[in-house]
């Protein structure tokens, strides 16, 4: 097993989700074979509520697939630049960040 110098020194810890942290990572729901056409566009309304409430306190970064990127606006607006961002969880995306 390969160990690289920053694991050898430093113990990797996912915080508890109550934790102190400086930014909150969101993925936009994107998809009708996981949601179903008829609800998906309750669950982006709602990520979106969930988003912008969240960024009243602390800045929060939402993950967004290009072809979703128009409702993702019309959602939440444009609360600050967005720009290309890799996302495992959607594939290539954009990035937007509220603060």
């Amino acid at each position: 097993m390969l160990v690289s110098a920053a694991t050898a020194t430093k113990r990797w810890r996912m915080p508890d989700e109550g934790d102190p942290h400086l930014r909150t990572w969101m993925a936009f729901g994107s998809s009708s074979d996981i949601w179903g056409k008829d609800l998906l566009p309750h669950v982006q309304t709602d990520l979106a509520r969930i988003a912008l409430s969240i960024a009243r306190f602390e800045p929060v970064s939402m993950l967004v697939r290009k072809q979703d990127v128009a409702a993702a606006r019309r959602l939440m607006g444009s609360a600050s630049p967005w720009s290309g961002a890799p996302s495992t969880t959607c594939g290539y995306g954009m990035q937007a960040q509220y603060s």
